[in-house]
C-alpha cells in the first residue's frame, strides 16, 4: 500500500501487503498489518490445502496523530514459477480513517501479481489529521489456493509505492521523505498429507483372567505424517463384553514414539463364566494420504474360577444289620456354579440293594442340592435293615451321581455301600491225609468238614463247590497218561469227573471224604501233586470258605531213569580198518528196561565223518544220525566205524563218540564213561624233490659251464612208485643244452629209502656275458590212478603208496663268473708324486718373480 504526504515517501511490508506511509514532521508513521479472518488482530499466518477452501485476510492500519493516508498495493511472493497458484477475490473496503477534510474518503488499494489486480480504492484523499493510535479495517479479501500449489509455504509481501514518489500533504505534491515505514507479512503454510504411514500393534494377542490387571497394546508407525495435521486412529473393541478399551482415539503428529491402548478385563464375580474372546480394532479416521491401520489384537478373558465339579469324595459306606450305627456317602462341589447360577444339584441313584429289604434309608433315588460350591458337601445317610434271623449274606450296592446342574461331573461319580449280615452261614474246610505211592496204588484221602451256622443248617444237606489242580493228571480210569482217580466215600455224594465239581454233605453229617488212588505206569515222573480246593459257594449265604481251604496230596513215583554209558573205540588202520563203540544202559524198573529207549549221541574228533568215502572223508559209520535206539529188553547198542583209504599224509586222527543229554530228563541219565575214542593210523609216505644228485636240499647253485642235475628222494616203500617230473623253462637258456626231455618220470623202488637221479640234465655254457645268471626248476608229482583223481581215491580203486608233501619243487641257480672291464685309475702313490711336482713348480715360479 502507498501512502503520500508532502515531505517523504516510504515503503512498508505488512503481512503480504505493501504499504506507503509518509508522516508529517514530528508525526508517527502509520503501521499496517495483515491478519487471518475478517477482523483486525487475528493470526499473521494460516494453513491451506492445495485446491482446498479459500482463506479470508484482513488489511488493517494503525495511524499516528495528524497522519495522512494516501494509498497502498499488495502482491503474493512465491518461488520461481509459482505465480498464478493463488487467486485473490472478493475485495471489500473497510471503514474510513478519520479525516477532517473529507466526510467519506476513498482509499486506493491495488493488488499485484498473481491476482488480476482489482482496484480496492479511488483517488487520494488528501491530508488527513487523525487521532493517534487508532486501528481501522481497511479492506478484506479472499485468497483461493490453486490445486497445484507445491511449495511448502507462500508469503503475502510489500510492493513498491504507487502514485506519487514524493508525497505532499494533500497526496499530490512531492515532499521530503520522513521516517521509516513498518513492515509485516502474512505466511501461507501448505498442509502435508500423510505419506506411506503404516501402523503396527504389539502384542497380537492378550489373555486375561477375570479381575486381572490391565494390559496395554503399543501402537507405533513408520512413514511420514504431514504437518501440522495429525493422523487420527479410532479404537474400539468387538465382542468385548468381557473387557474395555481406552482411549477411544489416538492422534499421531509423527512416528517418533508409540502410543498405548489400555485393555482392562471385567471385574471378578462369584460365578463361573465361559471363556470369552474379542478383538481390539484400530481404524484410520484421517482423510487423505496413504495410511495403513494395524491388524486387530485378539483378546481372551478367562474366568478366575474353575467351573463347578461334582465328585463323590466319600466313596464307601458299611452298615451292619440291626446295628444302630449309620454311615454316609458324600458328594463335594468344587469351583463355581456355571452360567451365573447361584445354586446347583446332582441326581443320585442306589442300585444293587433293595429298600427296605437291605437298607431302611435313604430312598434309592433322589437329588442333592447345593446352595454354594467352593468345597460345599452334601451327604446321604445309609441305615441298615432291621435285625432278623435269616441268613441273607452280605449285600453290596452302588451309589451313582448324574445330571449335574450348573456344573459338571468329576472323575469319581460312584461309591459303594455294604450291608453286613449278622446271621453267619456254615464254614467248609478241607484237609489231606495219607502218603499215596504209584507202586501198590496206595491211596490218599481228602476230608471236608462243615461247621458253624444254625442247628437248622447243620440238620440240612449242604453242597460245597470244589476245584481240582496240581501237576498230576486226573482220569476216570487208569488209561495212558492218567496219574490218579477220585472217588467219594459214602454216605456223602459228589460230582468229580468234570467241572463244576461238588461234594454233598448228608443231613446232620459234618464230614465228607474223597479218596485219591494213583495209577501205576512205567513213565519216569517227578513227584506229582493233586490239589483240591473249597471254592466259593453258588449262593453266598450257603457257606463261607474256611481255613484251610486247600489240601494237597503228593504221588511218589516208583520209576527211576536208566543210566547210559559208552565204551570201545581203539586203533584202526587207514586201509579200511574198523572199530566198534558199545553203548550200555543199566538201572530203572523192569518195565523201563523192557521198553525201547532212544539215546542222544555225539560224534567229534579230528577225523572227518562222511556217509561214504568221498574226498575229504576219513571214516564212515553204521549210525548216520545223532540218536541211537535200544531195542526193548536190550541193554546195549553198537556203532561201528570204518576208515577210508586215501593218499594224503595225515597225523593220527581221532573219532570220539559220547552219550549226550536226554531230550527229557526222565528218559535216562548220562553215566561214566560218557565217551570213547578211536584213532586212525595213517599209511601214506612222503616223496620230495631234490636239487642236485646228493643230499636233500631243495635249492642249490652251480657255476656256469657245469651240469645242472636233479633227484627224487624216495621213502621206504612196500611197492615201487612212479614219480613224474617237469623241468622249466621248457627251452634252455641261450648257450645251455638239455640232455633228455624236460618232462618224464622216475621210479622209487620197493626198498629202503633212496635218492633216485632224474635222467635229464642241463649242460650250461661258460660265456663272457656279464650278469648271465639263470634258474632251472623241477616239479614232481604222483600220477593219478586210471578212473579217479588222487584226492577222490579212498577205499576203492588202485592203492597209491606215496604222496607229495612240502617240497614238491627244487631249484638250481647257475651263477655268472664274468666281471665288467675295469678303467685304470691313479692310485695314492701317483697322487702323491703329482703333488710334489706341482709344489716344486710353484717354488720355481716364486724365485723367478723375486729376481
Amino acid at each position: 500500500m502507498n501512502f503520500l504526504n508532502r515531505l517523504t515517501r516510504a515503503g512498508l511490508l505488512v503481512g503480504g501487503l505493501a504499504f506507503g506511509a509518509v508522516p508529517l514532521a514530528g508525526q508517527a508513521a502509520t503501521t499496517f498489518s495483515l491478519s487471518s479472518g475478517s477482523a483486525c488482530g487475528g493470526a499473521s499466518s494460516a494453513t491451506f490445502t492445495p485446491g482446498g477452501s479459500a482463506l479470508t485476510v484482513s488489511l488493517c492500519a494503525t495511524t499516528g496523530a495528524g497522519e495522512p493516508f494516501c494509498g497502498a498495493s499488495i502482491k503474493l511472493l512465491a518461488g520461481a514459477g509459482q505465480s498464478g497458484l493463488f487467486t485473490i477475490t472478493n475485495r471489500a473496503l473497510g471503514s474510513a480513517l478519520p479525516d477532517a477534510t473529507t466526510a467519506s474518503p476513498a482509499y486506493p488499494l491495488t493488488i499485484d501479481n498473481p491476482a488480476s489486480g482489482p482496484d480496492l480504492g479511488g483517488t487520494p484523499n488528501g491530508a488527513a489529521a487523525t487521532a493517534g493510535g487508532a486501528t481501522t479495517l481497511l479492506a478484506t479479501f479472499t485468497i483461493a489456493p490453486g490445486a497445484s500449489a507445491t511449495a511448502s509455504s507462500y508469503v503475502l509481501s510489500s510492493d513498491a509505492f504507487t502514485g506519487l514518489s514524493t508525497p505532499s500533504p494533500d497526496c499530490t505534491t512531492p515532499g521530503d521523505p520522513v521516517g521509516t515505514p513498518t513492515q509485516a507479512s502474512f505466511t501461507l503454510t501448505k498442509l502435508l498429507p500423510p505419506t506411506n504411514v503404516t501402523f503396527t500393534r504389539s502384542p497380537a494377542t492378550l489373555t486375561f483372567s477375570e479381575g486381572g490387571a490391565a494390559q496395554t497394546i503399543a501402537v507405533s508407525c513408520t512413514g511420514t505424517i504431514g504437518t501440522p495435521t495429525p493422523v487420527t486412529l479410532g479404537v474400539a473393541g468387538t465382542n468385548n463384553a468381557a473387557f474395555t478399551v481406552s482411549p477411544p482415539t489416538l492422534s499421531f503428529a509423527d512416528c517418533s514414539a508409540p502410543q498405548n491402548v489400555t485393555v482392562t478385563p471385567r471385574a471378578a464375580d462369584a460365578g463361573f463364566n465361559a471363556q470369552q474372546t474379542g478383538n481390539v480394532n484400530i481404524t484410520n479416521t484421517t482423510v487423505g494420504g496413504t495410511v495403513t491401520a494395524p491388524a486387530a489384537t485378539a483378546v481372551t478373558v478367562n474366568d478366575n474360577q474353575t467351573p463347578a465339579v461334582y465328585t463323590v469324595t466319600k466313596t464307601t459306606a458299611t452298615v451292619t444289620e440291626g446295628n444302630a450305627a449309620t454311615d454316609t456317602l458324600t458328594v463335594t462341589c468344587a469351583g463355581a456354579f456355571t452360567g451365573g447360577a447361584t445354586s446347583g444339584s446332582v441326581a443320585y441313584a442306589i442300585t444293587g440293594v433293595t429298600n427296605p429289604g437291605d437298607i431302611s434309608a435313604p430312598a434309592l433315588t433322589g437329588t442333592l442340592n447345593f446352595t454354594a460350591c467352593a468345597g460345599q458337601t452334601q451327604s446321604i445317610t445309609i441305615s441298615p435293615r432291621t435285625n432278623d434271623t435269616t441268613i441273607q449274606g452280605n449285600r453290596s450296592g452302588t451309589f451313582t451321581i448324574s445330571a449335574p446342574v450348573a456344573g459338571t461331573l468329576g472323575t469319581t461319580t460312584t461309591g459303594s455301600l455294604s450291608v453286613v449280615d449278622d446271621d453267619s452261614p456254615q464254614t467248609v474246610s478241607i484237609a489231606a491225609t495219607g502218603s499215596p505211592a504209584e507202586q501198590g496204588t496206595v491211596p490218599g484221602t481228602f476230608t471236608l468238614t462243615r461247621s458253624g451256622g444254625s442247628s437248622g443248617q447243620q440238620a440240612a444237606t449242604l453242597t460245597a463247590n470244589l476245584t481240582l489242580a496240581g501237576t498230576a493228571t486226573f482220569g476216570t480210569s487208569c488209561a495212558a497218561g492218567v496219574d490218579y482217580q477220585l472217588a467219594v466215600v459214602g454216605p456223602a455224594t459228589a460230582s468229580l469227573t468234570a467241572a463244576p465239581r461238588t461234594v454233598t454233605f448228608p443231613a446232620s453229617t459234618s464230614t465228607a471224604a474223597i479218596t485219591m488212588t494213583p495209577c501205576d505206569d512205567t513213565v519216569i515222573d517227578a513227584a506229582e501233586t493233586v490239589i483240591l480246593t473249597v471254592a466259593a459257594p453258588t449262593v453266598s449265604t450257603d457257606y463261607t470258605v474256611g481255613s484251610p481251604a486247600t489240601a494237597t496230596l503228593t504221588i511218589a513215583d516208583d520209576d527211576s531213569p536208566q543210566v547210559v554209558t559208552v565204551t570201545g573205540g581203539g586203533a584202526l588202520s587207514e586201509a579200511a580198518g574198523t572199530a566198534t563203540f558199545t553203548f550200555s544202559r543199566t538201572g530203572g524198573s523192569v518195565a523201563v528196561q523192557g521198553a525201547a529207549l532212544v539215546v542222544n549221541i555225539g560224534r567229534s574228533g579230528t577225523a572227518t565223518y562222511g556217509a561214504s568215502c568221498t574226498a575229504g572223508v576219513d571214516y564212515t559209520s553204521t549210525v548216520t544220525g545223532s540218536t541211537l535206539s535200544f531195542a526193548g529188553g536190550s541193554s546195549s547198542a553198537t556203532v561201528t566205524i570204518t576208515a577210508c583209504q586215501d593218499s594224503l599224509i595225515d597225523p593220527a586222527e581221532t573219532i570220539i563218540y559220547t552219550v549226550a543229554a536226554p531230550t527229557a530228563p526222565t528218559d535216562y541219565t548220562v553215566g561214566s564213561p560218557a565217551s570213547a575214542t578211536a584213532t586212525i593210523t595213517d599209511d601214506d609216505a612222503a616223496v620230495n624233490a631234490v636239487a642236485g644228485s646228493t643230499g636233500a636240499a631243495v635249492a642249490a647253485s652251480t657255476a656256469e659251464g657245469t651240469v645242472v642235475r636233479f633227484s627224487v628222494s624216495c621213502p621206504t616203500l612196500a611197492a615201487s612208485q612212479t614219480i613224474n617230473f617237469a623241468i622249466t623253462p621248457a627251452t634252455a637258456y641261450t648257450g645251455d643244452v638239455y640232455s633228455g626231455s624236460t618232462t618224464g618220470s622216475v621210479t622209487c623202488p620197493a626198498a629202503a629209502a633212496s635218492l633216485v637221479a632224474v635222467p635229464t640234465t642241463v649242460q650250461t655254457i661258460n660265456d663272457t656275458t656279464v650278469g648271465n645268471t639263470r634258474v632251472y626248476t623241477m616239479t614232481i608229482s604222483v600220477p593219478a590212478p586210471i578212473g579217479a583223481s588222487l584226492d577222490t581215491l579212498k577205499a576203492s580203486g588202485p592203492s597209491v603208496a606215496a604222496t607229495i608233501v612240502g617240497n614238491a619243487t627244487a631249484t638250481v641257480t647257475v651263477t655268472d663268473d664274468d666281471q665288467p672291464v675295469g678303467v685304470p685309475t691313479m692310485g695314492t702313490l701317483g697322487l702323491g708324486l703329482m703333488g710334489l711336482l706341482i709344489a716344486g713348480f710353484a717354488g720355481f715360479q716364486r724365485r723367478r718373480v723375486q729376481k
